[in-house]
């Protein structure tokens, strides 16, 4: 078995460190679970950064990428389509990853939310995508194959 410890990722310098004893932070491993399962608010600044990242005109953002029952004068909650945020994005390639189209002006609510083996959205993502479950030890648990694949895909990242 392999230990969450034995994954030893660099964090970006957005990454919070959490200590390793209560949270070990791990690289997103795009899942997408938590763009998928929560409503992502944003202040007006935060609003108005991503508008302006996207070279939108302000009232097209708001009609467009902000829910409307939530239009606030100093915070509003991002769109939700087919029950995900409006800026995640399916991606091809070999494993099952998702893309957040505004990861550049990325809002607070989502910095703030690292990815974590103890998170029950990563484990759910885990599950999901990799075949893999976590241990109450913190073991990741799976088939060899699925769990080198993973370690292999995390250090990738990197």
């Amino acid at each position: 078995m392999v230990t969450i410890t034995n994954i030893q990722p660099k964090f970006s310098e957005r990454a919070r460190l959490v200590p390793e004893q209560e949270e070990p932070a791990i690289p997103c491993f795009f899942c997408g679970v938590c763009c998928m399962k929560y409503r992502v608010k944003v202040s007006l600044a935060e609003a108005r950064h991503i508008c302006e990242g996207l070279g939108l005109n302000w009232y097209i953002f708001l009609s467009n990428y902000v829910e409307p029952s939530s239009a606030g004068t100093d915070s509003f909650y991002l769109r939700q389509q087919d029950g995900v945020c409006i800026f995640l994005k399916k991606r091809g390639g070999e494993y099952q990853q998702y893309m957040c189209l505004v990861h550049v002006w990325k809002p607070t609510a989502c910095r703030e939310s690292n990815a974590s083996l103890h998170r029950k959205q990563c484990q759910e993502g885990l599950q999901k995508y990799w075949g893999l479950t976590i241990a109450s030890g913190g073991e990741l648990q799976g088939s060899e194959e699925r769990i080198q694949r993973f370690q292999s895909f995390l250090k990738s990242l990197i």
